[in-house]
């Protein structure tokens, strides 16, 4: 195991757990411990595994809840939370979940550093076509261009802001706006280097299966 790997686990056994928490409290201080627990929380968040991922939901709340102070820490918490609320099949409380994170960004520490907290809301809601939060994503939607504009937009997230758009147009009788948002999105999808050239794969439209089912809704919607 290198150096850094400690906390980086994908599994979560009991010895997993042991080994873990042993060099955790070791760590000298505050900000240490809280960047550890986060990493490890979302690093077991990512695994196909429900129990592992809700293992990793319990180390994110711990974040959550015992280092406050440490505001970059709990919000990447409080987004990876919200995530793998969604993956387990938690929707109601990975909804709120998400509105907890939002509302945590807009603090006036956070104004100056890059989250994709709103996008993935939107994305996720318009993937599972929760059209009762349409609205709500709207004004979601709003918030993220404000915030975003500070910041460079890769092509995976115009992907995820103009499907998810198209979708919201689509649902409030705007076909045609839905359309062309829905062919923009798919240009976005194809996009093959990122503009940068040491890091060309950056930010690219992945083959998840999130990423596909929404590229055929586009295609459908962009064929009006």
């Amino acid at each position: 195991m290198g150096r850094d790997d400690w906390y980086r686990r994908t599994t979560w056994t009991s010895a997993d757990e042991s080994a873990f928490w042993e060099r955790w409290r070791r760590s000298r201080t505050a900000g240490n411990k809280a960047q550890y627990l986060k990493i490890q929380g979302m690093a077991l968040v990512a695994q196909p595994k429900t129990q592992t991922v809700r293992a990793g939901i319990k180390l994110l709340e711990q974040v959550i809840a015992e280092f406050p102070g440490h505001h970059d820490d709990v919000a990447g918490a409080q987004n990876a939370r919200a995530e793998g609320l969604w993956k387990i099949g938690e929707i109601e409380m990975s909804v709120e979940a998400y509105r907890e994170a939002i509302e945590y960004e807009k603090r006036d520490e956070l104004r100056n550093i890059y989250y994709t907290t709103g996008l993935d809301f939107v994305y996720r809601v318009a993937l599972a076509e929760r059209d009762e939060c349409y609205d709500e994503c709207l004004e979601v939607l709003a918030w993220v261009h404000e915030r975003q504009g500070r910041f460079p937009w890769f092509h995976r997230e115009k992907f995820m802001l103009t499907s998810a758009t198209a979708v919201f147009m689509a649902h409030f009788g705007m076909r045609d706006d839905a359309a062309r948002l829905a062919r923009v999105a798919l240009d976005a999808a194809s996009a093959t280097h990122s503009g940068l050239s040491h890091h060309p794969n950056v930010g690219l439209v992945t083959g998840s299966a999130e990423d596909q089912e929404m590229i055929k809704r586009m295609r459908r919607l962009g064929s009006v």
